[in-house]
């Protein structure tokens, strides 16, 4: 029996974590973002043949592509992960009438509920679906907690987004508590060059072995200004990290402001333990299954579409 097509448009890390999640279930025909953007309205609409659904996860879409979709007797699915929702709240008024519009000719998900609630600010009804990396669930030895000191926070600053991840504010934290351990993942030594940096603060790059700093680590700072539902705060979460979020997460530390970091992590050091109530959030709400169903009840194929 051959398996329903659907169509993915997103950046190529998601399609190939969104092609595991759904392995099975559907055949996946992806297409990375840049590739989408250069093509013609007339190649988009040649990829979306015969397929069920067209799955955008990320949501920067054109008027003339959804209706020429929809016109083709294709369901359109528009999936907003976190910055997408930012623009959107940032865009001009007639920008937001268009995505007025496009929702009502597309099925539209949010990874979370404060995107939800952001959307639903400027009249655009979303459903939660989150999804969340195959790397969020751990292998048992990734759960063993590292007893301190040193305790050891990880974060994750792109080099051409410092103040919108916190970098001045990790580096602040930093100088105030020398005896711990601050490991900086995307920023490398070159990215850095003329920044005061403590010697406290590493700067890892890029790495593959992620899940493996999790599980040495003690907790995790993510001082976005703005998010969705980040994978990175799910893996340690699922790993028994302690975690201080800007966002509004269960299992986490809430840091509205800088007070509120310092007392987080001055919690977080000289714990015992891991965070069972991370843990538990991401296996109750986050599971694999669960989160599949989510997808797939997108496309009419999960149980609540009656398959």
């Amino acid at each position: 029996m051959r398996l329903p097509r659907v169509l993915f448009v997103s950046f190529p890390h998601f399609l190939k974590e969104i092609s595991v999640l759904l392995k099975g279930y559907v055949e996946p025909v992806c297409v990375d973002v840049p590739t989408w953007r250069r093509w013609s309205l007339s190649r988009r609409l040649a990829a979306a043949r015969r397929v069920r659904a067209v799955h955008f996860y990320w949501a920067r879409m054109k008027s003339a592509e959804v209706a020429a979709l929809r016109l083709g007797g294709r369901r359109v699915i528009q999936h907003f992960i976190g910055t997408d929702v930012l623009k959107l709240l940032e865009a001009p008024a007639r920008k937001r009438r268009e995505a007025r519009l496009l929702s009502r000719w597309t099925a539209v998900a949010a990874v979370s509920q404060n995107l939800v609630d952001e959307l639903q600010q400027v009249g655009v009804r979303a459903r939660l679906v989150p999804f969340v990396s195959a790397k969020a669930y751990p292998e048992p030895g990734e759960v063993a907690w590292v007893p301190g000191p040193p305790w050891r926070f990880l974060t994750y600053v792109p080099p051409d987004r410092l103040e919108f991840y916190g970098f001045s504010r990790v580096l602040s934290l930093a100088r105030r508590r020398p005896g711990d351990l601050f490991q900086v993942l995307s920023m490398s030594a070159e990215d850095a060059k003329g920044v005061d940096l403590p010697p406290n603060v590493q700067l890892l790059g890029w790495r593959d072995d992620v899940p493996q700093l999790i599980a040495k680590s003690h907790g995790l700072l993510r001082l976005t200004q703005h998010d969705g539902l980040p994978n990175l705060v799910v893996e340690a979460l699922a790993r028994g990290r302690y975690v201080v979020y800007t966002g509004d997460l269960p299992g986490c530390h809430r840091a509205a402001g800088d007070a509120d970091v310092a007392r987080a992590v001055e919690h977080i050091a000289g714990r015992q333990g891991p965070n069972g109530e991370g843990m538990r959030y991401v296996r109750e709400t986050l599971g694999r299954d669960r989160v599949r169903e989510g997808f797939l009840d997108l496309y009419g194929l999960g149980r609540e579409s009656g398959r």
